[in-house]
């Protein structure tokens, strides 16, 4: 009896730390968290190591394996290899990646894909050095910098290879602001190369603060050929959750304003945070408008063009020479691939908003001592005791620009329940009747209704 008690009161204090634990993004995307939430998804999750990557590199006979790096990026499968060449003792970073859930295109599509990407030529975007394509994902070679991402900038990380992602990136509370000013030339240089990507028909899909390189003024995009690997993207839950994203382009828009609001206030953002953009400094005010507050963008978001016309963005930097070879064949298939994964994100989207509906609706029914009361009895309760205390004392004014709760006090529920009970008797039968009614709204199709013609005399 003890130890099931002991148990009782330990299962709401593991639920609390459980709920923290998952609240940190770094945290809850460690591997043995993701272990202990669905041990039959991840269990077999395993990494090469060096003997399965040398492997795998054979026919690379310029390259040598020299170490595998800790786990330094925020992406669970993903893993990383110090490199050097044989010909001219130059250390790579060699991250391997595996195919993702969206992925679409076969082997001989990715390669010929990744063939074009290589020879990409941007001021702003870090193309691969050499890529290879296996039967379970894909290798990408780049060349070390030892400055880090914007990342490791704002978390003031000195060695960014030498630390795993859980060290350098578990504690907010490490995050250094950012000045306005700084951040606008960083924005203008990520706005000038997703407007070069868009413009030869492709996205990069996978833009977040830890494959943005900063080095000496200068911002480098990596990690682009994401788009094709199948992998979900870092941002995939707030992406899943806004109604503005129209096109896979958008999702790069998307994603480059949930940016300039972690290097704005240190955090990562949430729908609930949209009253804090009303404070955010006034030079970024209508970029921040433009793409994240809901009423500003009921027309969709906006385009990269138009982004860099804001006045902010006039003077930004002019990229000379940019060039990205691609077939017709491959420019249909990368768009191929970025209209499937869109369809699934809008399925997920139609997903999360059942869900909400469906949760709505059970929050319209209240439990008080057995039986289930709607909550429009309540609030028809609490609109009636709020107009007799309104003609009894005079209105009280809103303080500090924050309105009152409008949800009822107990007091209140237990009073439209004795109304309820005086008009009407609620037993099991009533209950199964609303239980029923809910499923059936629930459950609604109007696929299933059947066309009438009425004939008009």
């Amino acid at each position: 009896f003890s130890l099931y008690l002991t148990l009782i009161l330990f299962i709401p204090v593991f639920q609390s730390y459980l709920n923290i634990v998952l609240n940190n993004a770094i945290l809850a995307n460690q591997k043995a968290v993701k272990i202990f939430l669905e041990p039959h998804t991840y269990s077999s999750v395993k990494e090469l190591g060096i003997t399965q990557m040398s492997l795998k590199l054979r026919g690379e006979t310029d390259l040598k394996v020299v170490k595998q790096l800790p786990h330094i990026g925020r992406r669970l499968r993903k893993e990383y290899y110090l490199v050097q060449s044989n010909l001219s003792l130059e250390e790579f970073i060699l991250t391997w990646t595996p195919f993702g859930p969206d992925k679409y295109l076969d082997q001989r599509k990715i390669s010929t894909v990744m063939k074009s990407f290589c020879g990409l030529q941007h001021a702003n975007i870090a193309p691969p050095t050499k890529a290879g394509v296996g039967v379970d994902g894909v290798w990408v070679l780049r060349p070390s910098r030892k400055s880090g991402t914007l990342l490791d900038m704002i978390y003031d990380v000195k060695a960014p290879l030498a630390q795993p992602a859980i060290k350098k990136y578990a504690n907010y509370s490490l995050r250094r602001p950012m000045d306005s000013n700084e951040i606008i030339h960083i924005v203008s240089q990520i706005l000038g190369a997703l407007e070069f990507l868009h413009s030869k028909g492709t996205f990069h899909g996978h833009l977040h603060l830890g494959n943005i390189f900063y080095e000496d003024g200068a911002v480098h995009l990596v990690d682009y050929e994401n788009q094709i690997l199948g992998v979900p993207p870092y941002y995939r839950e707030q992406i899943m959750k806004s109604r503005q994203i129209k096109s896979i382009c958008d999702v790069d828009v998307y994603c480059l304003g949930l940016i300039i609001y972690e290097l704005l206030y240190r955090k990562e953002y949430d729908i609930c945070d949209q009253k804090e953009l009303s404070c955010c400094p006034t030079t970024l005010r209508p970029l921040l408008d433009a793409i994240l507050v809901e009423d500003g963008i009921k027309n969709g978001l906006p385009e990269i063009t138009h982004l860099l016309s804001l006045e902010i963005f006039r003077n930004g930097p002019q990229v000379l020479s940019s060039r990205l070879k691609m077939s017709d064949s491959c420019r249909q298939d990368v768009a191929l691939n970025g209209n499937k994964t869109f369809e699934r994100l809008k399925i997920d989207h139609l997903k999360f908003r059942k869900h909400n509906r469906t949760s709505k609706l059970h929050e319209m029914l209240s439990e008080d001592n057995g039986k289930f009361v709607l909550l429009y009895d309540s609030k028809k309760a609490c609109s009636k005791s709020s107009s007799c205390s309104d003609s009894d004392h005079p209105r009280s004014e809103v303080s500090d620009g924050v309105e009152p709760s409008r949800t009822p006090t107990p007091s209140v529920i237990s009073e439209g329940t004795a109304v309820s009970e005086e008009n009407l008797t609620i037993g099991p039968a009533v209950v199964d009747g609303r239980t029923a009614l809910l499923g059936a709204i629930t459950g609604f199709d109007k696929k299933h209704l059947k066309k009438v013609t009425n004939s008009i005399r």
